[in-house]
């Protein structure tokens, strides 16, 4: 009976001499700002800053979105031309021709290619279409149906005819017929001017015939070694756009 009494007594004691714990304080860091030069989030409950700047996640829902409303218009142009481009295309051409059915369709972000047609070697009967995703912007409904027909004229023509006699002669029959503008070369204004930073320009000094290029090719530095392409002139003027100009003697 002593021990417990003694234990006992000895718990009371010290449960009553010890300090009673005060509660933790949060201290603030120096660097870190008070609450009152915190910056006042929005209703979304987002700072300004991050209100203004998207972040990589919403970027990349935003292209996803993007490019499933430019795949779907792509679509469509394709349904609605594929049946009037063939009877067009079988009025002016001795053999029947069917466009090769269309295996995928991608994006990409090129700038100087709009489109291209890929025909795999060991199936001539599918083809492979990727077009620009810099032909996306409001207003441009006509360039894109342009370059997206040109793209379905290589899908009904044979692998290696390019862009060679046949396809020339088929392309006036649909534009005159169909009221459309299929070109060999992408017009300029088929993606937006600042996306493009072209370099140089080349012009034809008797018909005003312009071509715009990125580098300094072939062209742009020995201009007297060809003619235009419209005309054939062998006078062509190149202008460097953020330099000087100098004229083919």
């Amino acid at each position: 009976m002593m021990i417990k009494e003694l234990i006992l007594t000895r718990i009371d004691e010290d449960s009553f001499d010890a300090k009673p714990k005060s509660p933790k304080t949060k201290t603030r860091q120096k660097n870190q700002p008070s609450a009152a030069e915190k910056p006042k989030k929005n209703e979304h409950g987002l700072s300004p800053k991050a209100d203004e700047i998207p972040t990589k996640r919403e970027t990349r829902c935003r292209m996803k979105s993007d490019d499933a409303l430019l795949t779907k218009a792509i679509m469509s142009v394709i349904l609605k031309y594929e049946k009037p481009m063939e009877n067009i295309i079988n009025q002016n051409t001795t053999r029947h021709l069917k466009m090769r059915e269309i295996e995928k369709i991608t994006l990409s972000d090129g700038v100087r290619t709009m489109g291209t047609c890929h025909i795999p070697f060991d199936n001539d009967k599918i083809c492979r279409l990727t077009f620009s995703r810099r032909l996306n912007f409001y207003g441009n409904d006509d360039n894109l149906r342009d370059v997206i027909c040109h793209e379905m004229l290589h899908a009904f023509l044979p692998m290696r005819e390019g862009h060679g006699k046949a396809f020339k002669f088929l392309m006036g029959k649909l534009n005159e017929a169909l009221k459309i503008h299929i070109s060999v070369h992408s017009n300029v204004s088929a993606i937006k001017s600042s996306e493009v930073q072209y370099k140089y320009k080349v012009t034809c000094t008797s018909c005003g015939n312009a071509t715009y290029y990125l580098r300094a090719g072939n062209v742009v530095r020995h201009p007297k070694k060809y003619i235009c392409a419209k005309c054939g002139c062998k006078k062509l003027l190149v202008d460097e756009l953020q330099g000087s100009r100098r004229q083919c003697k």
